[in-house]
C-alpha cells in the first residue's frame, strides 16, 4: 500500500512537473511569436494556463504542480509586454486574496467566538512577541 501510494505520488508529480516545462515553454513561445493586441494578451495568457491545468489533469499529472512550474518558466522569461501582464495578474492576486479572506469569512460562526477567544488571542500574539523577533 504504502509503495503504490509513493509510486503514485511520483507519477503524479512527475507529470505535472513535464506538463509545467513543456507548457511554461509553450507560453513563452506563443506570447512572443503571436502578434495579438495587448488586452487581450492577457486572457490568452489566462487562458494557456488553465489549458496546462487542465492537460495535466487529464494524463493523471498535478495540475497545481504544472501550473505553478509552467509559471515560473514564463514569469522569469524575457516575454513580450510583460508590463502588460504584471499588471493583470496583479490585479487577479488581489481579487484572488479577497475571495479567500472572504470565503474564509463565511466559514467563521460568531456563536462559537467567545469559545476560542482565549487560544485565538494566543495564537495572534505568539507570532507578534516570540516567533518574529527570534
Amino acid at each position: 500500500l504504502v509503495t503504490s501510494l509513493f509510486l503514485g505520488f511520483l507519477l503524479n508529480m512527475g507529470l505535472g512537473a513535464v506538463v509545467g516545462v513543456l507548457g511554461g515553454l509553450a507560453i513563452v513561445r506563443l506570447v512572443d511569436r503571436l502578434n495579438l493586441d495587448h488586452g487581450l494578451l492577457p486572457i490568452f495568457v489566462l487562458t494557456l494556463s488553465l489549458m496546462v491545468f487542465a492537460a495535466a489533469g487529464a494524463i493523471g499529472g498535478s495540475g497545481f504542480l504544472a501550473v505553478y512550474i509552467a509559471g515560473l518558466i514564463s514569469g522569469n522569461s524575457d516575454i513580450r509586454a510583460v508590463t502588460i501582464l504584471k499588471r493583470f495578474q496583479d490585479g487577479m492576486s488581489w481579487l484572488a486574496q479577497i475571495i479567500m479572506f472572504l470565503i474564509l469569512g463565511l466559514f467563521a460562526t460568531p456563536s462559537q467566538f467567545p469559545a476560542i477567544m482565549v487560544p485565538a488571542v494566543l495564537l495572534g500574539l505568539f507570532p507578534m512577541f516570540l516567533a518574529r523577533p527570534i
